[in-house]
């Protein structure tokens, strides 16, 4: 009986030593599966966190374009606000020199009316002053319509100006209706809008420089 347990146990050591080359093959087997399992799963996270961050940084990069878009428009707005008052200043200075220019020439004639009412022995007494005082208002004439033609000069450079600023707010606005975000085409359109206003009253300053020339 001892023999025969004795028999026994040999084979199923045999046995044993027989299986150990398979389970050490499905133990690695089973480490390389695992471990590719683990591979493909951590490959998978950073692959979804890389496209997040991809789309999120793309998404930042477009909402960094749709600002600077919108500061570069209202930058020009307030630019075009400043040289339409700065017009507007030119054109009340040019109206006021106009109105002067008005009254002297008014009292020139006024005093060729009387040069010519006087007789000969009036007119000679006084021959001097009314010929020196013209002389001094003809100077002053050619004063003021020396700056009132530089302020022309000015206005019409600023109005090209303003122009120039608001054809550069359009094309700003035109790359919004194409890349930008419907939130801030919205605030585009609104400030588009007001460009037009102040197109508007450029047209208005235009039609008052050539009035005045």
């Amino acid at each position: 009986e001892d023999q025969n347990n004795h028999i026994q146990e040999n084979e199923i050591s045999n046995n044993l030593n027989d299986q150990k080359p398979s389970n050490t093959i499905a133990i690695q087997k089973f480490e390389a599966a695992s471990s590719n399992l683990e591979f493909e799963i951590n490959k998978s996270a950073i692959t979804k966190m890389s496209d997040q961050l991809t789309l999120t940084s793309k998404n930042a990069t477009e909402a960094a374009e749709d600002a600077e878009r919108t500061e570069l428009i209202t930058a020009g707005l307030s630019e075009i606000i400043i040289k339409v008052e700065e017009s507007e200043n030119l054109m009340t200075y040019i109206s006021d020199q106009m109105s002067l220019l008005t009254v002297q020439t008014a009292l020139i004639d006024l005093d060729d009316d009387r040069e010519k009412n006087q007789d000969s022995k009036t007119l000679n007494n006084f021959d001097e002053t009314p010929k020196s005082r013209n002389n001094k208002t003809g100077q002053t004439i050619n004063v003021r319509t020396a700056a009132i033609q530089n302020r022309i000069k000015k206005v019409s450079k600023i109005i090209q100006g303003i122009g120039l600023t608001v054809s550069n707010i359009s094309e700003i606005a035109n790359e919004f209706s194409t890349n930008a975000s419907e939130e801030a085409l919205q605030a585009a359109n609104s400030l588009l809008n007001d460009s037009e206003e102040l197109r508007s009253m450029l047209d208005d300053l235009l039609e008052n420089v050539e009035n005045k020339k």
